[in-house]
């Protein structure tokens, strides 16, 4: 059974990595959209920090799962 305050981690994982994937794509200049990020190292370098930090966030979460015992709380 999943605790209740158990989703944030998860769901800010996600976001960030999916959040800072546009980013890194659009500070590159590989998706032309248009924008005022587009081809601006600033956001290339801000979503690659916020892929970063989702990713781990994200590897953290799975290695305490697996470290739990079957049964424990938490």
């Amino acid at each position: 059974m999943r605790r209740r305050g158990a989703i944030f981690p998860s769901t800010f994982s996600t976001v960030a990595m999916i959040v800072g994937g546009i980013w890194l794509i659009q500070g590159l200049g590989i998706a032309d959209t248009g924008s005022f990020m587009d081809g601006q190292p600033v956001w290339a370098l801000s979503g690659g920090v916020l892929l970063f930090v989702g990713l781990v966030s994200s590897v953290a979460k799975r290695r305490k799962r697996q470290t739990q015992k079957p049964g424990s709380p938490g």
